[in-house]
Parts: structure tokens; sequence; C-alpha cells
């Protein structure tokens, strides 16, 4: 009744392994590469260069997650797909306070979360954090960590990269359009699309003022979804680090690549109390929900794609798969 998509149709449309042409990328290949690009990058670095040796880094690894299997990509094409990710965090004001963090570490190189050695720039910072329900884990892509300005302890901004698709803002481009009839159609069960019987001048199309305001809402509601990861990584800091490093203040930064917009929560979300209650609530809710389902209804389908998948060491499925499909 609800016309809900197909099954096929949402394979398709969350299937973040599927190859997309011409260079065959998958979304978590693309955006592996790149998170390796902005981890490795430094200043002086030849841009396509360094991409290519992310790509290459990250596809070695993958085959030897797969067994060797090799990816049908156009390796050519994909780092030109990639290219303008790259420049886009380049040109970035994230990358502007990253380089200034490299700089002061090429004279004092930080060793270890203390104050003042904690002072600098981190890359792929691995965490554990004991809840009263669980293990939290993660990865902070990039943690900076700088002296506060009054010499009161330190300011932490916390980034983390997406590759995130934006709808593009043609639809407020400002054109000449004789525009005559407009009809619905529906292509697909459940989804109408507009065919606009019009004649539109291209040559006068301009991008508007709010062309990039349609961006800007786009970011601040992808944000939105991101809010307990960006929570967890604040909680983090804040119990771990060392007492005597005194969190002045604390950023946590979206920095979406594609459209190169850079989105922060507020900061009453980051607050220790705040950032506890939410991510021991999703905890809770995680815990009454695994009492509440029925496991026979979602049959585990052990296949190929369990050797890449993050959750195998809970999956005994999974790995009694891999014992009997090991290749010799």
């Amino acid at each position: 009744m609800l016309r809900t998509p197909t099954a096929e149709e949402r394979a398709g449309w969350n299937d973040a392994e599927a190859p997309e042409p011409p260079d065959n990328l998958t979304a978590t290949l693309k955006g592996a590469v790149i998170h390796r690009f902005c981890e490795t990058y430094v200043v002086g670095d030849d841009t396509a260069t360094r991409l290519r040796t992310s790509f290459e880094e990250v596809k070695a690894l993958r085959q030897s997650e797969l067994a060797g299997r090799v990816f049908d990509i156009n390796d050519e094409e994909a780092v030109r797909a990639l290219l303008p990710l790259a420049q886009n965090y380049l040109t970035s004001k994230v990358f502007e306070r990253v380089s200034m963090l490299q700089k002061t570490e090429s004279d004092n190189p930080p060793s270890g979360f203390s104050y003042p050695q904690s002072v600098g720039l981190w890359s792929e910072l691995r965490f554990r954090l004991r809840r009263p329900l669980g293990i939290l884990t993660g990865t902070i892509d990039k943690l900076l960590i700088m002296p506060a300005i009054d010499g009161e302890g330190v300011d932490v901004e916390i980034v983390d990269f997406k590759t995130n698709r934006f709808s593009p803002p043609a639809a407020r481009l400002s054109t000449n359009v004789r525009s005559r009839t407009a009809k619905v159609t529906t292509a697909i069960a459940g989804q109408a699309s507009f065919d606009f019987d019009a004649v539109i001048d291209e040559s006068s199309a301009e991008a508007s003022p709010t062309a990039a305001a349609t961006l800007d809402e786009q970011a601040r509601r992808i944000a939105h979804d991101y809010q307990l990861q960006m929570q967890a990584y604040a909680l983090a800091l804040r119990e771990l680090l060392p007492a005597e490093v005194s969190i002045r203040t604390l950023r946590a930064t979206l920095h979406f690549l594609d459209p190169n917009i850079e989105s922060s929560l507020a900061s009453e979300l980051l607050a220790g109390s705040a950032a506890a209650r939410a991510i021991d609530e999703a905890m809770n809710t995680i815990a009454e929900i695994d009492g509440t389902l029925d496991a026979e209804s979602f049959p585990p389908l052990p296949a190929a794609h369990c050797r890449t998948c993050n959750f195998l060491e809970l999956c005994p499925t999974g790995r009694d798969w891999l014992r009997l499909n090991q290749k010799h």
C-alpha cells in the first residue's frame, strides 16, 4: 500500500560495495582511499602522487583481505575520480589548521598524551572506552590539540572526513526558462518524477545565493545523522586524556569533502555529561532491542563478503564459512 521500494531496489541503493563505472570504485573503497590521503598528506607532497600511493596502499590491503581477489578497477580513472576530493581537502580551512600543527610538529613531535607534549596533530587515533553496558571503540580521523590563547589548557578539535554525496543544487540555478507544461510521471513504483516540457537557456545560468544555502542545509541535515558518533569521540577524549591535560574548548568538525563544506556540532552536545548520557542511552536501547529480536527471523547469509566484515568476531556462522572456504 505504501509502495515501499522492493528488495532489489534497496540492494542497489544500499550496497556500498557496488562498483561504479567508469572507474569501478566502490563507495567503501573510495572513502578508504580519501581517508588514507588525508591521513598521510604533508605540505610539499605532490597531490596526484600522494593520492596514487594512497590508492595503491588501500587496494593492496583490501586484496589481502579478499584472499588475493583482483579488483576490476581502472586505476587511472579511479585516481582521476578521487582527485577533486583530494583537492577540496587541500583548499579547505580544515587543512589550513592541520598544516599549522604539522609545522609545529616538525619542530616538536608529540611523544604522548601529556601536557605540553600532547599539543600537536594526531591521525587515525584509535580508542577503547569502557562504559556501564559495554565497551565503546572508534577511530578519530584527525585530532588537533592546540595551546589555548590565554595559556590555560588546550583547545581541541576532532575532525571526521565524510564522502557523502550531496544533491546538486541545479534546481535553484537562475535561468531563463520558458516552461509550457509540467506533468508528474511514475517511473518506479512509489517514486514521482517531473517531466518539464521547457526550453532552458544555459548561457544565462548563474548560481544564485540560495544554491550554496541548499548545500549548507544538506550538510546540517546529514551532520545530524553523525551526532552520536561525534559525541562518542568527545566522550572518549574527555575520559581518556590524562588529568593534567585541561581541555578549555572542544570542537567536533565534520568535513564533507565532495562539496568542501565543514559542519560543527553545538558545543553543548559535546559536554561530558551530555555525551555520556547520549552514548549510554544508545547502548541501553541496543541492549533492550537485543532481547526482543527473534534471531530466527534474521538468518545469517555467509559468503565472500565475510572476509571484510567488521563484525566477523561476533558471528560464528561467518567464521565457520571462512574456515570451510579458506584458500590453501
